[in-house]
């Protein structure tokens, strides 16, 4: 399932799902015990709650990955 946003004009696609979480999750790491997790999707979604503008971008160029019309910078600019 996909989403949509429309910035200026156009209709960006976005998909947050295993593909996504793959690609965000090894971002961020933490060490428990010797084993090492990934925290990625965690710690991004709460720079976002915190209103940090880099990560909300990083996020949706990520889940904006394979769809036509790709999110530029520009849009956010």
């Amino acid at each position: 399932m996909t989403n949509e946003i429309v910035i200026n004009g156009k209709t960006y696609e976005f998909n947050f799902g295993m593909g996504f979480i793959r690609q965000i999750d090894p971002r961020h790491t933490q060490n428990v015990n010797g084993i090492t997790q990934n925290i990625g999707l965690i710690v991004e979604m709460a720079k976002i709650m915190e209103g940090d503008m880099i990560a909300l971008y990083e996020c949706l160029r990520m889940a904006n990955k394979g769809f036509i019309p790709r999110l530029e910078p520009a849009e956010f600019d």
